[in-house]
């Protein structure tokens, strides 16, 4: 039920605004409160910047389930946290992880002893999603690109919502675990 008040009320928020700039929407349910946020690239809401804000508030954990990434300052934040101690983990799309500029990446997170997997399924691993201490939840279409943050019609959502994150992290931990459809990098 709370993933379909959810769903909804971020269906609502992205519709009624448009492609207004970036706009936060505190909401209310059941006694708890969480925080909808989103950015959209054409309106220079830098969804990039929002994005490494999230990822630099990591304190234990962060998890990224992303088709794409190859924006500099993004990778610079995920190896920072790395070297913070956080526990990093990335699933990534298998085409995508044999391309000369994601290959790169991944090799230099592996260097730096952050787990990597790629899936090993018939279709596109197309998730865009961090996870960040189990608390916060990114999401949207937003691939972690140069072309994403400055050319392409994109939004990133950030849910601060510990009910909102606990979903996207128990589909990237089924993923994680799923050792028929994910392999190691």
């Amino acid at each position: 039920m709370h993933k379909k008040i959810v769903s909804l009320i971020l269906f609502s928020v992205l519709f009624l605004s448009g492609c207004s700039s970036s706009k936060q929407v505190a909401v209310a349910y059941n006694g708890g409160s969480s925080m909808v946020q989103y950015y959209f690239t054409k309106n220079n809401d830098q969804p990039e910047k929002a994005l490494i804000n999230v990822i630099n508030s990591s304190r234990s954990s962060l998890d990224l389930a992303i088709y794409d990434i190859t924006k500099e300052d993004i990778v610079k934040a995920v190896l920072y946290a790395k070297k913070r101690g956080i526990q990093v983990r990335v699933i990534t799309d298998k085409v995508e992880s044999n391309t000369k500029s994601e290959s790169g990446v991944l090799e230099i997170f592996k260097e730096n002893g952050i787990q990597v997997k790629v899936n090993s399924h018939s279709g596109l691993m197309h998730m865009k999603v961090t996870i960040v201490d189990g608390n916060i939840a990114t999401t949207g279409s937003y691939n972690y690109t140069a072309q994403a943050s400055t050319k392409n019609d994109e939004v990133l959502v950030v849910l601060k919502d510990s009910s909102s994150a606990k979903d996207f992290e128990d589909q990237f931990e089924k993923m994680w675990d799923d050792n028929n459809d994910f392999q190691d990098y």
